[in-house]
């Protein structure tokens, strides 16, 4: 642009000075003026360009958010299972809109299943992970039992019920036939991992929170308080019974205990106890209800 002014000042001073026509001075005058439209023209979008920076970085963050949500959309359209299993049910059909939520397959893996037990809230102390679980069905027959172990335990106990709930989870393999089937009904005995020193009593001998204990040949009964119950198997208490009762407070070392609470003996009655395992003439003149109990839990039988 200046040196077209140059240009235009010596044509200019030439027809000033007669050595050049007006014509040559116009000509330069209109290259001039073209030369600064150019200019102005260049610096007016030179001034533009930060405008339409801006401009078009907006519309990248707008394509690129849309890129976003379009291939967010495109992951949602492929439903990918947490687990391995066996597809038991389909809920919805192919190009049928979904919430957020809704299930749209049932999947059910058999290689590990985990059961809810109710057991009594005085057995927290007793029980905790990994602690052996055995469940059993007596839909078969044989009677099915599985091994399994307790995965978690609930923080909280139910008030209303006063039980506290175990999970146990079962790891087997299906291929194998008499596998524990989800939906099955089936009953489970926890092992505690620790043992601890106690009184246990047969269930049958406890009629509304009392039991009846033989002291110098008579009888006297007496409150107890559950704390819960088991089912096993002490051979040494010569019973065959499996359903006990655990007592909260234990008995005393040796006391005789009447192994079948229903039977109607009135307190002072004289007995004549006999220790489980022991075998006594049935209709004997003159004998009372008797039976043996040891703080270790082993408990006794007798006949009147």
């Amino acid at each position: 642009m200046s040196l077209a002014r140059a240009e235009y000042d010596r044509a200019r001073k030439a027809m000033e000075s007669d050595a050049a026509k007006q014509r040559e001075v116009d000509v330069k005058r209109q290259a001039m003026l073209e030369i600064e439209r150019t200019a102005i023209a260049a610096r007016e979008e030179l001034d533009k360009a930060p405008l339409r920076k801006a401009s078009l970085q907006a519309q990248k963050n707008r394509d690129e958010a849309t890129l976003a949500q379009a291939r967010q959309n495109a992951e949602r359209c492929r439903i990918v299972a947490p687990i391995s299993g066996v597809l038991a049910e389909v809920d919805v059909d192919a190009g049928e809109s979904v919430s957020a939520g809704q299930r749209v397959a049932r999947i059910v893996n058999l290689e590990r299943i985990e059961v809810a037990l109710l057991l009594p809230s005085s057995a927290r102390p007793l029980v905790g992970i990994g602690d052996s679980v055995v469940l059993r069905s007596d839909a078969g027959n044989p009677r099915l039992e599985w091994p399994a172990q307790v995965s978690r335990i609930a923080p909280d106990d139910d008030e209303t019920t006063r039980t506290m709930r175990v999970f146990a989870e079962v790891v087997q393999d299906p291929s194998q036939p008499g596998i524990l089937a989800p939906g099955m009904f089936v009953q489970g005995a926890v092992t505690a991992g620790e043992a601890r020193p106690g009184t246990v009593v047969p269930r049958r001998s406890i009629n509304s929170q009392r039991i009846m204990l033989v002291e110098s040949g008579r009888i006297r009964s007496r409150t107890v308080d559950v704390e819960f119950h088991l089912e096993a198997h002490f051979d040494e208490s010569g019973l065959s019974d499996s359903q006990w009762a655990v007592l909260r407070d234990s008995l005393p070392d040796g006391a005789l205990v009447v192994v079948d609470g229903a039977r109607a003996l009135a307190d002072g009655s004289p007995v004549d106890p006999q220790l489980a395992g022991e075998s006594i003439a049935a209709n004997q003149p003159d004998a009372g209800a008797g039976g043996s109990a040891a703080s270790s839990g082993a408990a006794g039988s007798g006949d009147s």
